[in-house]
């Protein structure tokens, strides 16, 4: 019986110069690599070639569509045989990695985008695309016969950050320890999905790690980190095997953080470092327990198909008087800012409430004029299945109660979703959050609500059912 077959690559998408960092509000240029940032390459082709998918993990903040464009324009003339549609893009969401170009969804006013002695981030994405395209096409040639396994854990990591105060509003980072506090503003998902891979010989040669936290334990440094997966591909191959590649994949967590308000309360600040740590050895830990339990029931044949479907969620709308208003506050502020010497300096002094208002304005009254060109926010789903397990894709920073409605009535005995794939939509917040307020639910914040948020559930169940129809199991 012929064998799916398996190629890996990782490959270094580290800068050698200072670049100006992703991830905040305000400016952020590098001073050193604390450790390298990589995109790694999983190929897969079942054994009748039917089946074709390369999965790119990246340690950056998001996967801006102009990269996808790119990568997949350099592999169409290196590996004709090979589909655009088939590279999946995906990011890790470091807070320490390039700028990768601006926001589709607010403008920015706090960065100074071309700095003298700094990496501009075009130089950058166009040195990221090389990489990453020499990534998909290395581990597409290296394909060779193989079998896959898959391994379910849990490790606690990513924590709701939206606390839910009596008034019905919301605070990301918000105090727990006051009278009003009632609890969090949705559910965690401590579930690790984990997909393992080995060649003829039975040797381990790669792993993907899905789970619901976002690499931004070092989300304020000013150097260059993969943090999260950086140490856990360290513990990996010096547990495993220095030739073993790990492949992070972020679970549905747009409104999960890796700080735990409950136990950080009325403690001194937490070491970050410490932190990371921690985390590394615990989802370790979940991968070598899972190990075991993958490697006996390992396939050398599994069902493999892969559906690409572009689906329109609407845009999250906004009134005729909303929009007007919003228009008018915003050419008066623009005005007022304009006049300033250093507009950027004016901006940064209003603080991130001021900010946060300045945006709002800016975005409501772009998204009216907007929704009258096209009221739809435009998605690339894809469906991957692999055995009695399915990937799907979304481009968003996912809220977790999605994730976990996707998971449970999901057709697949095992689904990963592995969010900020294939673009890029800003957060995705659920009614309830959106009834709260606070960060992550402003108009700046997303291009798609709630309205939205439930159509991609049933678009991505509807895929992943779809993969299983002719078995008769949907």
């Amino acid at each position: 019986m012929e064998s799916v077959r398996i190629g890996w690559s990782t490959v270094s998408i580290t800068p050698d110069e200072p670049v100006l960092l992703a991830g905040q509000f305000y400016e952020r240029v590098s001073e050193r690599v604390r450790d390298p940032i990589a995109a790694t390459a999983l190929a897969l082709e079942s054994a009748d070639g039917s089946g074709r998918a390369v999965w790119v993990g990246c340690d950056l903040l998001h996967t801006a569509p102009h990269l996808l464009e790119g990568v997949r324009a350099l592999v169409r003339v290196a590996v004709p045989e090979l589909a655009p549609e088939h590279i999946v893009l995906s990011a890790t969401h470091t807070h320490t990695g390039p700028f990768v170009g601006e926001f589709a969804i607010k403008p920015h006013f706090a960065y100074r985008i071309d700095r003298p002695n700094v990496m501009g981030y075009a130089d950058y994405c166009r040195f990221a695309v090389a990489r990453i395209a020499q990534a998909v096409t290395d581990s597409w040639n290296s394909r060779k016969a193989g079998s896959i396994g898959f391994g379910e854990s849990n490790a606690s990591l990513g924590h709701n950050r939206m606390a839910l105060y009596a008034n019905g509003t919301a605070r990301m980072y918000g105090p727990v320890d006051t009278p009003d506090f009632v609890g969090f503003i949705g559910p965690e998902d401590d579930r690790v999905e984990l997909l393992f891979t080995w060649d003829e010989a039975g040797e381990l040669t790669g792993i993907v790690v899905n789970a619901a936290c976002t690499a931004q334990f070092l989300e304020h440094g000013r150097y260059v980190s993969a943090d999260l997966y950086g140490e856990v591909r360290r513990l990996v191959r010096n547990r495993l095997g220095s030739g073993v590649h790990v492949l992070g994949m972020v679970g549905a967590s747009g409104d999960l953080a890796p700080r735990d308000l409950i136990r950080m309360k009325r403690r001194p600040a937490a070491d970050a470092e410490a932190a990371l740590r921690t985390a590394a050895r615990r989802l370790a830990a979940a991968i070598e327990e899972a190990l075991e339990e993958a490697a006996a029931s390992r396939e050398p044949a599994p069902a493999l198909r892969h559906r690409v479907k572009r689906i329109e969620l609407p845009l999250r709308a906004v009134s005729p008087a909303d929009g007007a208003r919003a228009a008018a506050e915003w050419k008066v502020f623009r005005e007022r800012m304009e006049r300033e010497a250093d507009p950027v300096g004016y901006f940064r002094s209003l603080g991130m409430a001021g900010q946060t208002e300045a945006y709002e304005r800016w975005a409501i009254a772009n998204r009216y004029e907007r929704m009258s060109i096209n009221p739809f926010f435009e998605v690339e789903l894809h469906a991957l299945r692999i055995g009695e397990a399915a990937i799907v894709t979304n481009p968003f920073e996912l809220y977790a109660g999605y994730g976990i409605a996707i998971k449970g009535r999901s057709a697949a005995r095992q689904t990963f979703v592995a969010q900020l794939a294939c673009g890029h939509g800003g957060y995705l917040p659920t009614a309830e959050a959106i009834a709260a307020g606070g960060y992550s639910t402003h108009f700046f914040s997303g291009a798609v609500g709630a309205e939205g948020g439930k159509l991609l559930v049933e678009h991505t169940l509807a895929e992943i059912g779809s993969l299983w129809e002719k078995d008769g199991t949907a």
